[in-house]
């Protein structure tokens, strides 16, 4: 496997994230518009366009992991740098919006991958990290590799560092919240 074709996998755990949590708000609620309501954070005038950022979500997920499957091919890299950019956007949008949400509002169900997640300082920390992880290929300096074989096993390793981040992320709050559990 080349170093480049690892660099540029890095993107996909974010623009997976993002996919999965607009298409499970999707399916099954609470939609973004009324979590951000909740928040009391955002003007009713931008709340209600919320069905925009959550489109930007599973587009942005949907159109890194579509080019990251075309591969290599010089016509897919710019689309694959312009997903991996709006997917590093919208992760440091996210964690830059969770940290003023526990500044003001504390430990509230921020919406992030489930309904019952709470805002914290790991999944803040997650946004960031998963931003950061997709500007080598925002920046154009990482393209997916050309055989396949090398793209499906470093998908499968996107896709396992995705569900690391958050499961450690989860943990993390874990331990915060009741200190005894490592004890338990």
């Amino acid at each position: 496997m080349n170093h480049e074709g690892m660099l540029a996998a890095l993107a996909l755990p974010g623009a997976l994230l993002l996919l999965y949590a607009a298409t499970r708000r999707l399916v099954r609620g609470p939609r973004l518009a009324g979590v951000l309501r909740a928040h009391r954070l955002l003007p009713s005038w931008l709340v209600r366009q919320a069905m925009w950022l959550e489109a930007a979500e599973a587009l942005a997920g949907a159109v890194t992991a579509g080019a990251w499957l075309a591969g290599s091919d010089p016509v897919f890299a710019p689309v694959f740098a312009a997903g991996a950019a709006v997917t590093a956007a919208l992760q440091a949008g996210f964690a830059g919006y969770l940290v003023v949400l526990l500044r003001r509002r504390g430990r509230v169900p921020c919406g992030c991958l489930d309904d019952s997640g709470l805002a914290s300082p790991a999944s803040a920390a997650r946004g960031l990290v998963l931003a950061l992880a997709a500007v080598p290929a925002a920046l154009g300096l990482a393209v997916p590799p050309a055989w396949l074989g090398e793209r499906a096993a470093l998908l499968a390793g996107g896709v396992l560092v995705g569900l690391v981040v958050v499961v450690v992320a989860q943990m993390v709050d874990l331990v915060r919240s009741d200190p005894t559990f490592v004890d338990k």
